[in-house]
């Protein structure tokens, strides 16, 4: 049996959406495919509660826990967080994507420990509500971001033009005079812990920052393959010229960070650009549900779906789980 472990709230959701494709990808082999959250989940019991969503109609029913979990979701209270871990102490369990958020610190610093990636992190300091004050606007351009976790809402770039600065969002461009940048930076890093990443002249779009997302997956023979690019920050896709450059840059990045979370399975990497076009890291996540929106490629989740079984196949043929009765 193959479990989708979701966020509670997007159980059903999740579920309608992966039944369409799950009830005929996943009868050949019969192998059963049950979506689920944390809050259902027993561990004493070794059982969880949840949707069956490989069978021609979704079923609700309570199932041994499965040998093989793909991770869907960011635990955000501490009693699924703690049982989040328990689960990977479980014995003969396999959960793909222990995490889905990552701190990128950590991430960048991975990379700058190969050779082959390091050029595709931008120089960076540690940033504070308390640094807002130190001379911010003598400064060339600059992106801020949160260090905890991939949050493209929150980001900033600031382009240094002859009165002060342009501040670009997802949601558009705003000027700040040379006089102002402090105090507007101070409202913006009102808490946390941020990142300030030197850059160069970067590529802006429509009043907006231009960023390019790359969505991989792991194949079960240990191979990572580009699944969907796309300008996530203007919803468009990604000229071929441009395309080459992502999937280098994407492959080598999850080739290095691989080796330091070997667990991951499904993972999206943010890249900004600069006025040549080259490609520079601006944030690493995991699982993204957007993969799932009625909005995307039906092809890209039926591509997702495939992976998840070719999986289950490889365990089943090595008897690792039972497939349904009758196989």
């Amino acid at each position: 049996m193959i479990g989708i472990l979701c966020n509670r709230k997007s159980e059903k959701t999740i579920g309608r959406y992966l039944h369409n494709i799950f009830k005929n990808v996943a009868k050949e082999k019969r192998i059963p495919v049950i979506v689920f959250s944390m809050p259902n989940t027993n561990l004493l019991q070794r059982t969880v509660f949840g949707s069956l969503v490989s069978e021609e109609k979704i079923s609700t029913v309570k199932v041994s826990l499965p040998m093989l979990i793909f991770n869907f979701a960011v635990q955000k209270r501490k009693s699924d967080i703690k049982k989040l871990r328990s689960l990977l102490e479980v014995e003969n369990v396999t959960l793909i994507n222990a995490t889905n958020q990552f701190n990128q610190l950590q991430i960048m610093e991975m990379l700058l420990s190969n050779s082959k990636t390091k050029k595709f992190v931008l120089p960076f300091i540690n940033y504070s509500r308390e640094d807002a004050y130190t001379g911010i606007s003598e400064k060339s351009s600059f992106i801020l971001k949160p260090e905890n976790r991939p949050s493209l809402s929150r980001i900033i770039y600031s382009k240094k033009v002859d009165y002060g600065f342009e501040l670009y969002s997802l949601y558009g461009c705003s000027s700040c005079h040379k006089f102002d940048i402090q105090d507007t930076i101070h409202s913006i890093v009102h808490k946390g812990k941020w990142l300030l990443l030197k850059t160069p002249g970067l590529i802006t779009y429509k009043n907006k920052i231009f960023v390019v997302r790359a969505y991989m997956q792991k194949k079960p023979d240990s191979e990572w393959e580009i699944v969907l690019k796309t300008i996530i920050s203007h919803n468009e896709t990604v000229n071929d010229n441009l395309a080459k450059k992502i999937d280098t840059a994407s492959l080598q990045i999850i080739d290095c960070i691989n080796c330091f979370i070997p667990d991951i399975g499904i993972c999206f990497i943010d890249f900004v650009l600069d006025m040549r076009a080259n490609p520079y890291l601006l944030n690493f996540g995991g699982w993204d549900d957007r993969l799932l929106s009625k909005k995307q490629n039906r092809s890209v989740r039926i591509k997702l779906c495939k992976n998840i079984m070719k999986y289950a196949n490889v365990l089943s043929e090595n008897g690792v789980f039972a497939t349904l009765p009758g196989n």
